[in-house]
């Protein structure tokens, strides 16, 4: 059996080619295999792109995690920093005020034999003193004033008053007398209230002159040793 022949496939738009001007002959068709590896092509290119994008973002996320993580580690030394600087600087108050304390009480004029001698040499001999509270900035006296032949009882208040008022450690106006009354047994019942500056510190010089001399030689020791007085 002879072969089939293949007849030729009629052009019909021959004609309307050469009227456009343009070839008489359409140009050969394309195998669809290029447009297939072309497609190809460009789908590996926009994988690959879109591969290196997802692999730049993973690593900026993991180096704005590790930053994040090491500021946080940082926000914790810091803070240890602080509570330890905290620490350090109340243990340091502490102890400062300790040692100010300890030193005020060993060179205190208000205790021992320089306040007894102090509080002798302004009460004058018609008073006779029944209580003596000592307090950090107040005295609190309780006595008897006795008249005598130049001054009577308020009088001798009015004295022992003015004696305080002129000690240094002793503000203007800051003894005062509380409650005066007269007793049965011609002599008067007085309280009084003696302010005192505890900033206002005794030299040396001035314990000794209370006799003292001991207490001197304290107040000395610690001025050398920078010690707060």
């Amino acid at each position: 059996m002879a072969g089939r022949t293949l007849l030729p496939v009629p052009d019909l738009l021959r004609q309307r080619r050469v009227e456009l001007g343009l070839p008489a002959s359409s140009p050969p068709l394309r195998p669809a295999l290029g447009y297939v590896g072309m497609a190809s092509g460009i789908g590996a290119i926009l994988l690959a792109a879109v591969l290196i994008m997802y692999w730049q973002l993973l690593n900026r996320e993991q180096t704005l995690q590790q930053i994040l993580n090491d500021s946080s580690q940082t926000e914790q030394r810091v803070a240890k920093a602080k509570s330890r600087l905290k620490k350090s600087t109340t243990s340091a108050a502490k102890l400062e005020q300790d040692t100010e304390q300890i030193t005020t009480q060993l060179v205190s004029l208000r205790s021992g034999s320089a306040f007894l001698e102090q509080l002798r040499r302004v009460t004058p001999v018609g008073i006779s003193l029944q209580t003596v509270v000592v307090q950090p900035v107040q005295l609190r006296i309780n006595g008897l004033a006795h008249p005598n032949g130049r001054a009577d009882g308020y009088e001798q208040i009015n004295a022992i008053t003015l004696n305080f008022e002129s000690l240094p450690a002793v503000p203007l106006g800051s003894a005062f007398v509380e409650k005066a009354q007269g007793t049965d047994a011609d002599s008067t019942n007085f309280i009084l209230q003696v302010g005192i500056d505890p900033s206002i510190k005794p030299t040396p010089q001035q314990l000794r002159e209370l006799g003292a001399d001991g207490l001197a030689s304290r107040f000395e020791f610690l001025q050398k040793q920078g010690l707060p007085l």
